[in-house]
C-alpha cells in the first residue's frame, strides 16, 4: 500500500488506527507516532477533516456497508484547499465478523482545475442559486445591494465587502452598502465617493474587469479606506457594456483573493446586474435569462439541463445536447418531454422516480453507468438533482447537473482489482510470507504461514520465530546476518512447529526502512521433502562412488591378469587356430577394460568439481595425438593443427582433456582402412571463447542416426569396435563447462565437430 498515491489508513473497530500508508502520513505532515495506536480525534490537530472521517468510520460499524464522500479541506504541508474523495471499507474476518475499516483518501483536485464552476463544487454553485434566490424576492435596489454584501461576506469569509454604484450624472463611485457599517437610517456610514480611473475601485469601473491584487504595498492606485489592507479584490456590476457599480473587497492579509473569490462575486456581479437592471428597466428580463445561462455554459465539463413539473425541457446548455445527441442521436429543443428518447421501461421508470423526488423538494446524487448505443462503450455520470423554484418559492421544476467520472471510477475500479489480487494471491499461495518490524515485531503472517507452523486456528496469534526454530540459538544468528548483510538468501533452516513436529525450510528475507522504521520482509518454502529427496540422491551418489571405485580396482584386476596370461600364452602356443582363440579373448578383454575406464571417466566429469587452469590449447592437443601413435591406422592419417590464439585460455584442464581425447580417438579410430586419412584441427582463442573444430574424412555417420549420438551406449557404426559412451561423455564434460557442440557428417565422407567453450580469463 506504500506504493499507492493514495492515502490509505486502518482501524480497528475501537477507532485505533492500526495503520497508515506513506502517503497519508505525508499529505497531512504527520508522523506515524502522531497516528499509530490513537484515535482520530485525539491526534494533535485543528483538522475538522479527522472529525468527519471518523463519523464516516462509525458510520460503516454501525451499518456494515462502505461509506464514500467528498470534501475540500487542507493539508498540513502546504495548506491549500483541495477536492478529495474518501472511501471507507469494511473490514471482515473468515467468520463474517466486522474486525476494522479501511479508508482510502483521494485527491482529486486535478480533475476539477479545468472546470470553471465545478471545480468550486456544486456546492459553490448553489450559494450562488440561493443568493440569486434571495435577491429576486427583494424589489429595491437598496435591498439588493445590503443583501449582497451580507451575504457574500458570510458566504466568502470576507471581512469586508462594499458596493459602488456609479452615477452618469454625477460621473461619480459611491459606496451605498458596506458589511457592517451600516447606519441606523440604513445608508453606509461615511460613504466614499471616486470618480473613474481613481483608485482600484475606479480602475475597475473604468476598464470594467475584474482587478485582483496581491499585495497592496507595491500597488500605486491603491485609495487607502477606513484600515490599511494589504490585499483587495474589486469586481465590476457591468450591463450591457455600461458600468453600474463595483463589489470590492478588502483584506489585512497578503494574497488572500483567490481564483474562488474570483469566479463567485463575478458570478454574483452578474446576477446583481441583471436584477439591478431589471429593477431600472422590467424589459431587461430576456437578457437577464441569457446571462444566467452563460453561467451555465462556462463548465467545460459539466452537463446541465431544468425541466418542468410535467418532465419538458425548461433550459439546457450545449454540453448536454451534445452528449445527448452522442448517446441517442437527438436533437432536444425546449419543450420536448425528457423522457421521450429513453426506450428502456425500466430505465424511463428510474428517471421519472428521481425526477419526482426532486420535485418534492430534495436534493441528491446519482452514479449512474451509461452505454453508448452507438459503439457499446460505458460511461459513468455523477447526477446532481436539485428541485428549482419560482421567484414566489414554490417548486415548479428540476434542475440536473452531470459529470463524467468515469476516469476516476476506472481507477477505483482498478484499486479493488489490485486489492483482490493482493487479497488471492496472500490466501492462496503456498509460501509462507511475513513482515516483521525490528521495534514491533510481526506486522503481518499470511495463512500459509500460519499453517506452516500449524497455528490453528489461522490468525488467532502471529507467529514468533524465536518460538519456532529448533536451535534456539539460530534466530539469533540469522536475526543479526539480516542486520548486518540486508538480506538472507536461500538459507535452509530447520523448524519447529507449535504440534511439535518440524520441518525444512528455505529463507529468503530482505532488510527495508521505511520512515526510520526498520522491516523485514520474507518467504519461507517448505523443502522437506526436497532435503530427503537430495539426502537420497547423496546417499545414492556415494553408492555409485563405491561402485566405481569396487569396478576400477577389484573389476581391472582380474582383466589385467588375464591380459597378462594372453601375452604369456601367446609366445607359447603354436597352434593356429589356438592363437586366433587367443587375439579373440584379448579383444574382449580390452573392450571390457575400455568399459570400465569410460565408466570411471564420466563419473569424474559428473563428479570433480571445476578449476580454473591456464591453458595451451595446441600442445594439448599435439600430446593427446602423440598419445595415440600406437593406434591402428595412425600413421596412415595426416594431422594438422593449426590454432590462433588471441588471449589466454582459462578454464577446466581435466575435462577438457576428455573432450579432445575422446574426439581425436574417434577420428583415428573411425578412419578408412587402406586409404589415406586425414583430420584437421581449427581453434580460434579469444576473451569469450575456444571455438574448436575437428574434422575428418572417416567413415562418417548416417544422417538417420546423428540426433542419437550423443545418446548413452549407443554406436553409430559397426566398423569398430567401441563402448557407445565415449560421445556422451564428451556432451557431459561440454555441458559441465557452459560450452555448446554441435556434429556434421555425411556417410563415406566424414565428420565435423565444433565444440565452443567459454574464457573465464575475465572471472580468473
Amino acid at each position: 500500500m506504500d506504493a499507492l498515491s493514495d492515502g490509505v489508513y486502518i482501524c480497528d473497530t475501537s477507532g485505533i488506527l492500526i495503520y497508515a500508508n506513506d502517503a497519508f502520513i505525508k499529505f497531512f505532515g504527520l508522523s506515524r507516532e502522531d497516528v499509530l495506536g490513537t484515535f482520530l480525534r485525539k491526534i494533535k490537530f485543528d483538522f475538522q477533516d479527522f472529525d468527519l472521517f471518523e463519523q464516516e468510520d462509525n458510520k460503516v460499524f454501525q451499518t456494515n456497508q462502505p461509506v464514500e464522500n467528498f470534501y475540500d479541506f487542507r493539508a498540513k504541508s502546504s495548506f491549500k484547499i483541495n477536492q478529495v474523495r474518501s472511501s471507507k471499507t469494511p473490514i471482515h474476518d473468515e467468520s463474517g465478523k466486522l474486525i476494522g475499516v479501511m479508508a482510502s483518501i483521494t485527491d482529486i483536485s486535478e480533475s476539477y482545475k479545468n472546470s470553471n464552476l465545478l471545480a468550486r463544487g456544486v456546492k459553490h454553485y448553489q450559494n450562488i442559486q440561493q443568493l440569486t434566490l434571495s435577491i429576486s424576492r427583494l424589489n429595491s435596489e437598496h435591498a439588493i445591494l445590503w443583501e449582497l454584501v451580507e451575504e457574500c461576506a458570510k458566504l466568502l469569509s470576507l471581512s469586508d465587502c462594499v458596493i459602488y454604484i456609479y452615477s452618469e450624472a454625477e460621473d461619480l463611485l459611491t459606496q451605498r452598502a458596506a458589511y457592517g457599517a451600516k447606519g441606523t437610517d440604513g445608508s453606509v456610514l461615511s460613504p466614499i465617493s471616486l470618480s473613474l480611473g481613481q483608485g482600484i475601485v475606479g480602475k475597475c469601473a473604468e476598464q470594467m474587469k475584474t482587478i485582483l491584487v496581491d499585495d497592496l504595498t507595491k500597488n500605486e492606485d491603491y485609495y487607502k479606506d477606513t484600515f490599511k489592507a494589504l490585499s483587495e479584490i474589486s469586481v465590476p456590476i457591468v450591463f450591457q457594456g455600461k458600468v453600474i457599480g463595483v463589489i470590492d473587497s478588502e483584506s489585512a492579509e497578503y494574497g488572500f483573493y483567490n481564483i474562488k473569490h474570483k469566479d463567485f462575486l463575478e458570478a454574483i456581479a452578474g446576477i446583481a446586474a441583471l436584477k439591478i437592471s431589471e429593477l431600472r428597466n422590467l424589459k431587461k428580463v430576456k437578457e437577464n435569462e441569457q446571462y444566467l445561462n452563460q453561467i451555465l455554459e462556462s463548465p467545460r465539463d459539466l452537463m446541465a439541463y431544468s425541466i418542468d413539473q410535467e418532465f419538458r425541457y425548461r433550459s439546457f446548455n450545449q454540453n448536454h445536447a451534445q452528449m445527448i445527441k452522442s448517446y441517442f442521436d437527438i436533437d432536444i429543443e425546449i419543450g420536448m418531454n425528457v423522457l421521450d428518447f429513453i426506450e428502456d421501461v425500466a430505465e424511463r421508470e428510474e428517471y421519472a422516480m428521481s425526477y419526482d423526488m426532486a420535485l418534492k423538494g430534495a436534493d441528491f446524487v446519482v452514479l449512474e453507468k451509461y452505454e453508448n448505443k452507438k459503439d457499446s462503450t460505458f460511461r459513468y455520470l455523477e447526477k446532481f438533482y436539485s428541485p428549482l423554484y419560482s421567484m414566489d418559492g414554490k417548486i415548479m421544476g428540476v434542475t440536473a447537473f452531470i459529470r463524467d467520472v468515469t476516469d476516476e471510477k476506472m481507477v477505483t475500479l482498478k484499486l479493488e482489482d489490485r486489492e483482490r489480487l493482493i487479497q488471492t494471491i496472500n490466501e492462496n499461495i503456498k509460501d509462507g510470507i511475513f513482515r516483521y518490524s525490528v521495534e514491533r515485531g510481526f506486522l503481518y503472517s499470511n495463512r500459509a504461514l500460519l499453517e506452516l507452523f500449524a497455528v490453528v486456528p489461522p490468525g488467532e496469534k502471529q507467529v514468533d520465530f524465536r518460538d519456532f526454530h529448533v536451535f534456539k540459538n539460530q534466530h539469533l544468528k540469522i536475526y543479526n546476518e539480516i542486520l548486518q548483510s540486508g538480506s538472507v538468501e536461500n538459507r535452509e533452516v530447520h523448524f519447529k512447529r507449535t504440534d511439535g513436529s518440524t520441518f525444512w525450510g528455505l529463507l529468503d528475507c530482505t532488510l527495508s526502512e521505511n520512515d526510520g522504521e526498520q522491516l523485514i520482509d520474507g518467504v519461507i518454502t517448505n523443502i522437506t521433502i526436497l532435503k530427503e529427496m537430495s539426502q537420497n540422491l547423496i546417499k545414492t551418489n556415494s553408492e555409485m562412488d563405491q561402485l566405481v571405485y569396487r569396478t576400477s580396482h577389484d573389476l581391472r584386476a582380474p582383466i589385467a591378469s588375464l591380459l597378462g596370461l594372453e601375452s604369456l600364452l601367446a609366445t607359447r602356443v603354436k597352434d593356429t587356430e589356438q592363437r586366433e582363440l587367443l587375439a579373440i579373448m584379448k579383444g574382449q578383454l580390452n573392450q571390457l577394460d575400455s568399459i570400465i575406464m569410460d565408466i570411471i571417466t564420466y563419473r569424474k566429469v559428473a563428479k570433480l568439481g571445476l578449476s580454473k587452469d591456464h591453458i595451451d590449447v595446441e600442445d594439448m592437443i599435439n600430446k593427446i595425438l602423440a598419445s595415440m601413435q600406437f593406434m591402428e591406422n595412425y600413421n596412415h592419417i595426416e594431422k594438422s593443427v593449426k590454432v590462433i590464439c588471441n588471449s589466454e585460455f582459462v578454464n577446466d584442464k581435466h575435462n577438457l582433456q576428455v573432450i579432445f581425447n575422446n574426439l581425436l580417438s574417434n577420428a583415428i579410430k573411425y578412419s578408412k582402412r587402406g586409404e589415406e586419412g586425414l583430420i584437421k584441427v581449427r581453434a580460434n582463442i579469444d576473451v569469450e571463447f575456444l571455438s574448436i573444430v575437428i574434422e575428418d574424412n572417416g567413415i562418417g555417420i548416417e544422417q538417420d542416426f546423428l540426433s542419437r549420438v550423443f545418446n548413452m551406449f549407443y554406436r553409430a557404426t559397426n566398423h569398430a569396435t567401441g563402448t557407445g559412451l565415449g560421445l556422451f561423455i564428451v556432451k557431459e564434460a561440454v555441458n559441465k563447462l557452459e560450452g555448446e557442440i554441435d556434429v556434421r557428417s555425411k556417410e563415406g565422407r566424414g565428420s565435423t565437430f565444433t565444440v565452443k567453450i567459454p574464457n573465464l580469463i575475465q572471472v580468473d
